[in-house]
């Protein structure tokens, strides 16, 4: 079998690259009874910042793709650029003006889980996507996380999330990505995991 020319390569990681991007807006911008992102927005409003926010996620990814970690700060101040980076463009169409931090984490976290999935990252991601289902493993194991949706979720809240989600994958002897994972396993019922139960 020979290797695929380079310019074959490229297409190919073109277009798992649009497929990753067009999934993480559909797991960032899909709220299921949260608040809801726009308002008054057009299809046309829509489009803009669907591609607005395709282009910062591909700049900020960038900044993971080396040999060493990017670190819990660093990752949050990237959370904060693409939130406000977006809610300056679009504040006309967005729900009260701005997008929410919680929002924000989605977006780059899952859009980070995928190029780690997908073997394009050297290192685990910082933090995993935060949503409904890893907020109820973090409350079925007795932590105290804030009663917050992730919807909704300041900076503040975020950080708090964090800190008890590392403790239930310390406890497990694993990274925080590797639990999140589990967690998704198991929630689907996947067999093909061979994680313990949470």
């Amino acid at each position: 079998m020979s290797t695929p020319a380079p310019a074959l390569i490229d297409q190919q990681w073109k277009f798992l690259e649009s497929t990753l991007l067009m999934n993480a807006r559909r797991d960032s911008l899909s709220t299921r009874g949260g608040r809801h992102i726009y308002e008054k927005a057009s299809e046309a409003d829509r489009a803009r910042f669907h591609d607005a926010l395709d282009g910062k996620l591909r700049e900020l990814a960038s900044r993971y793709l080396g040999a060493s970690p990017v670190d819990d700060e660093q990752h949050i101040r990237n959370i904060r650029e693409l939130r406000e980076y977006l809610s300056e463009r679009f504040a006309d169409c967005l729900n009260k003006g701005s997008l929410t931090f919680g929002v924000a984490q989605k977006a780059l976290n899952v859009y980070l889980k995928y190029l780690w999935c997908a073997g394009r990252l050297q290192t685990d991601p910082p933090h995993c996507p935060f949503d409904s289902v890893i907020l109820k493993a973090l409350r079925n194991a007795d932590r105290q996380t804030p009663n917050a949706k992730w919807t909704e979720a300041s900076e503040e809240v975020y950080r708090k999330w964090v800190k008890q989600a590392k403790e239930c994958a310390a406890a497990r002897n694993g990274s925080l990505n590797r639990w999140e994972l589990a967690v998704y396993a198991q929630r689907k019922g996947s067999k093909a995991s061979r994680v313990e139960p949470i």
